[in-house]
């Protein structure tokens, strides 16, 4: 009997638990064309997207709670999914819808994101991310990328194409990418480059203060226009620099501009008050 009496508390207290708790799962499939595009919105959540070889979408959504409602359905060519807020006093956590989508490699991206995180993996074309304070992971994206975000971070892995990346706090990484265009830029966020150089490529790294990081290999070879108004830059790699600054290898100073090796791409960093650092890994 106390058994029981103890035990008729604890049950209702888990009746009286939120149905958020419970999860509710919402799985579509479409048909699709090399050309599909994907236009997504989402408030909070874990998101996932990768390519796969059938000619279709499928899209899996895991509500968390009522005050959020999911639209996914198929337009000429194009799949929207978006996340709509219904009430809207509802915490982060009971605004959380997290997704998994998979689409033919070729699809177009169009993705947006407040809060949370969001993986984009093995697609070729055009992908255009924005979001509020999102987590950004990027890996084999092959297009024309461009990611926008006020407070999240990005990383880029094993990228090719043109890169645009801007954050006004975030970090920017990116690691062994073959971009022939790249264009970080933080205002108050670091940013760290390692891997190589693509010859002919062109690459910019901005920000007003934190640190720019380049770890290079050995063979990197680049033209070098290095700038900290406020701050420094410190130099590791064999650099011929230009007549205006025989500089010696190693030192510190508030600009670097030459060669190193043969100069087969362009580089340019420039900080306002931050440490513009280039290491040999």
């Amino acid at each position: 009997m106390k058994r029981l009496l103890y035990a008729l508390p604890l049950l209702a207290f888990a009746l009286a638990l939120p149905r958020a708790a419970a999860a509710e799962r919402i799985e579509r499939v479409f048909p699709a064309g090399e050309d599909v595009t994907i236009e997504f919105r989402n408030l909070h959540g874990q998101v996932t997207l990768q390519s796969w070889t059938r000619p279709q979408v499928q899209v899996i959504a895991l509500r968390r709670s009522q005050a959020v409602e999911t639209h996914i359905e198929q337009g000429e060519n194009r799949i929207h999914v978006h996340t709509h807020l219904l009430q809207s006093s509802a915490p982060a956590g009971e605004r959380a819808v997290d997704y998994e989508i998979w689409a033919p490699p070729s699809a177009r991206l169009h993705l947006y994101q407040e809060t949370g995180t969001l993986r984009v993996e093995s697609f070729f074309r055009d992908v255009t991310v924005e979001t509020v304070a999102a987590t950004v992971y990027l890996r084999n994206v092959n297009g024309h990328t461009s990611v926008k975000t006020l407070n999240g971070s990005v990383t880029a892995e094993r990228c090719t194409g043109r890169l645009d990346a801007a954050s006004i706090s975030g970090t920017l990484r990116f690691l062994d990418t073959d971009t022939e265009r790249l264009v970080a830029n933080t205002t108050s966020g670091d940013i760290y480059y390692q891997g190589d150089f693509q010859r002919g490529g062109s690459y910019d790294f901005i920000n007003h203060e934190g640190l720019i990081e380049l770890l290079l290999p050995a063979t990197a070879s680049f033209e070098l226009d290095a700038r900290s108004v406020q701050g420094e830059v410190v130099n590791e790699l064999p650099l011929r620099p230009r007549s205006h600054g025989r500089v010696p290898q190693g030192s510190v100073m508030k600009s670097l501009l030459g060669t190193v090796h043969t100069g087969a791409a362009l580089v340019r960093a420039t900080s306002f008050s931050g440490t513009i650092r280039l290491r040999k890994q």
